[in-house]
C-alpha cells in the first residue's frame, strides 16, 4: 500500500511540475511584432508566464518534495503500529465478535457458545456479518487509510490532485 501511494504522490508531483514547465516563455517561441502580446493587457486576458512564476512554482515544488520525503518518512515509521493495532466489532446483541487489525487481518471471531448452540445458521451469518461490519467500521476510524490521509502525506496527495487548480488558488497560474 505504501508503494502505491508514494507512486501516486510522484505521478502527482511530476504533473504538478509538468503544469508549471509548459507554460515557461524559455519554452515557448518568441511572439512576431504587432502579435497580441504587444496590445495592451486587458484585465480579464490572462498574463503570460513570467521566469519569476517558473521559479517560484519550482520553489514550492520543492517544498512539496520534502514535504513527500517527510511524509514517506512518518509513514515508514507510524505505520506499522498503525496496522497492528486492533479493532473489535460485535453484533447488535454481542452474540459474536469479530477482532481485526489496522491493516484488515482478522485475528479473532468470538462466539458466545450459550447463544450459538440454540441460534439458527442464517442467525449465525446475520450476526457474523454485523460484527465484521462493525469491525471494520472501527479499523476504518483508525486504520491504515485513515492514517494515510490524516498524515502530512495525504494532505500533499490532497493538494496535489489538481496541480493547475491549486496552482490558480495560490497565484501561481492565470
Amino acid at each position: 500500500m505504501l508503494e502505491a501511494v508514494q507512486a501516486a504522490a510522484l505521478a502527482r508531483l511530476s504533473a504538478w511540475g509538468e503544469a508549471f514547465s509548459d507554460d515557461s516563455p524559455e519554452d515557448s517561441p518568441a511572439a512576431p511584432p504587432g502579435d497580441v502580446t504587444d496590445q495592451p493587457q486587458d484585465f480579464a486576458a490572462p498574463r503570460q508566464t513570467t521566469s519569476e512564476d517558473v521559479r517560484t512554482g519550482l520553489v514550492e515544488l520543492l517544498g512539496m518534495a520534502e514535504d513527500l520525503e517527510r511524509g514517506i518518512d512518518e509513514l515508514s515509521e507510524q505505520l506499522p503500529i498503525v496496522a497492528a493495532a486492533t479493532h473489535r466489532g460485535s453484533s447488535a446483541d454481542g452474540c459474536v465478535a469479530v477482532t481485526v487489525t489496522g491493516g484488515g487481518e482478522v485475528r479473532e471471531i468470538h462466539y458466545d457458545r450459550a447463544w450459538l448452540g440454540r441460534a439458527h445458521e442464517a442467525s449465525i451469518g446475520r450476526h457474523t456479518q454485523l460484527a465484521f461490519a462493525a469491525a471494520y467500521e472501527a479499523a476504518a476510524r483508525s486504520g491504515v487509510e485513515q492514517f494515510i490521509a490524516n498524515s502530512r502525506l495525504g494532505e500533499l496527495q490532497r493538494a496535489m490532485q489538481d496541480p493547475l487548480g491549486y496552482a490558480r488558488r495560490s497565484g501561481r497560474s492565470s
